[in-house]
């Protein structure tokens, strides 16, 4: 856990607090079962905020690119 907060450029504490914390896209509650998941860029060591893993894994299928999220939303909410 050290080294995966360390790469978000957070402490163990903050990143502890942070799976706690609800989804910020589905607003999924975290449980001490299935916690959520702290979400950044750990090459620049930035914290993007908390996701759940049904999110997360949703954002990895996308290549983690706001282009193709974009893209996403377009084609669901198009006129039909």
């Amino acid at each position: 856990m050290r080294t995966r907060a360390g790469h978000l450029g957070l402490t163990l504490d903050q990143y502890e607090e942070a799976r706690t914390l609800p989804c910020e896209i589905c607003l999924a509650e975290a449980t001490a079962q299935l916690p959520n998941v702290p979400y950044g860029d750990k090459d620049s060591r930035t914290f993007y905020g908390t996701v759940c893993s049904s999110c997360v894994s949703a954002l990895g299928k996308f290549r983690h690119s706001p282009v193709l999220l974009r893209r996403a939303v377009d084609f669901l909410t198009r006129q039909r």
